[in-house]
């Protein structure tokens, strides 16, 4: 597995046991591992695998932490 992709697996275990959001978080981490692997197979090396990996990971860590937000407004209401 690459560094990106343990990396990303690591931020989101925190989420991963909110059940509103375990199937994105599932979801997502199999696409991460997808394009990985897809990067891979072009030929890519490991470091610019990382560096495509983790920038599609932060903005989906962007959407999860606004998504987050919204969820605990809600609930404080």
């Amino acid at each position: 597995m690459n560094d990106a992709l343990s990396v990303a697996k690591n931020r989101l275990a925190a989420v991963s046991s909110v059940p509103a959001l375990q199937q994105s978080v599932k979801r997502h981490c199999e696409n991460l591992e997808t394009l990985a692997g897809t990067l891979r197979s072009l030929g890519m090396d490991n470091q610019e695998i990382d560096r495509n990996v983790l920038s599609v990971f932060e903005e989906y860590e962007r959407e999860l932490l606004h998504t987050l937000g919204q969820m605990m407004k809600g609930a404080e209401q």
